[in-house]
């Protein structure tokens, strides 16, 4: 019989990370699907589309997968359908996600961009850092901070400032798992194999959430 031991439910082990990744990501679960109420599920390795550059179509579901009560867009309710202004604004800056994607705009200016766009909060603005360069910058959210304040023993990030501490150390486990890479086809070799790291994360912060209160 197996008992949990909260003793055991903090601290990192590097050399059992690839044993981490692959016995918690198996409880991760991403149900989002394209249209409310539908049954085909958001692709979001596909809708990434890193061979090229982000469309309005890709954003608008990559936004729906990371929040489909906020994120939806067109908001559908009482059988009728309107523009969902907070995607909307994203989307007029879409020339600006793909211009951070190419490395034609720096990350001071792009910052600017996404507190334009998302004025309070810092996990929306993250997301978009995430979906034009996610081969860099890692999905910001409560429950991956839950597992990581508990596995380094640190705060939860609350400005851009601490989540740059923790793409240090998202970035440290990422290149134990996987070398960072360059060419489009190491992109999504690399962006997969982190997504892996994330799913295990965002899990157990989910199991830390309900058990280790």
């Amino acid at each position: 019989m197996f008992f949990l031991d909260r003793d055991q439910f903090h601290g990192l082990n590097v050399s059992l990370l690839t044993s981490f990744v692959t016995s918690w990501e198996r409880y991760y679960r991403d149900p989002v699907s394209v249209y409310p109420g539908g049954n085909q599920p958001i692709d979001y390795l596909r809708e990434l589309n890193l061979s090229g550059d982000l469309t309005a179509e890709n954003v608008t579901r990559l936004l729906r997968w990371k929040d489909p009560r906020m994120l939806t867009h067109p908001k559908v309710s009482g059988g009728g359908a309107a523009a969902n202004e907070q995607v909307v604004r994203v989307l007029e800056e879409l020339h600006r996600l793909n211009e951070f994607r190419r490395g034609e705009m720096d990350e001071k200016s792009f910052e600017a961009v996404t507190k334009q766009v998302f004025p309070s909060g810092f996990v929306w603005p993250l997301f978009l850092f995430h979906i034009a360069r996610p081969w860099e910058w890692p999905i910001g959210d409560q429950h991956v901070f839950r597992a990581y304040t508990a596995l380094f023993g640190v705060q939860s990030p609350e400005t851009f400032a601490d989540f740059r501490h923790y793409r240090r150390s998202f970035s440290d486990l990422a290149g134990r798992l996987m070398l960072s890479a360059q060419s489009n086809a190491e992109r999504s070799a690399t962006v997969a194999s982190n997504k892996r790291l994330d799913n295990a994360l965002m899990a157990y912060g989910q199991f830390l959430d309900a058990y280790d209160r």
